[in-house]
């Protein structure tokens, strides 16, 4: 099963558990059910977009750190976008990119929410 399949699994079981909830309407508390799985199945969607590699021309210029790919290098790094200077910076390796850069970011995405705390 590839990661793309995987992935589409539990949308898969939301959407059966939608579709069996949806014959069997006749329930008062199968409405909350419902509008629950509509919910979750929102919420999973958002999580798997915020996964998926954008074009880095939708990049946010913000000076938010994103997670960049470069091209060149075919790995992925830290870097933000520095309006002053009109480039992207990569921290990491203290380089840029621009006109006169370094590097081809070619996509980016959002950084992971950072873990919890242990109770």
């Amino acid at each position: 099963m590839t990661h793309e399949e995987e992935m589409q699994k539990p949308l898969t079981a939301i959407e059966q558990l939608r579709l069996h909830v949806n014959h069997d309407f006749h329930a008062p508390c199968l409405v909350e059910v419902a509008d629950e799985v509509d919910q979750l199945q929102d919420q999973f969607r958002h999580l798997l977009q915020a996964q998926e590699w954008k074009p880095i021309e939708s990049a946010p210029k913000d000076g938010e750190r994103i997670i960049l790919w470069l091209d060149d290098e075919g790995f992925s790094m830290t870097g933000y976008w520095d309006a002053k200077e009109e480039m992207w910076r990569l921290p990491e390796w203290d380089m840029w990119t621009g006109e006169e850069g370094m590097h081809t970011l070619t996509h980016w995405m959002p950084l992971p929410l950072p873990p919890q705390a242990n109770p």
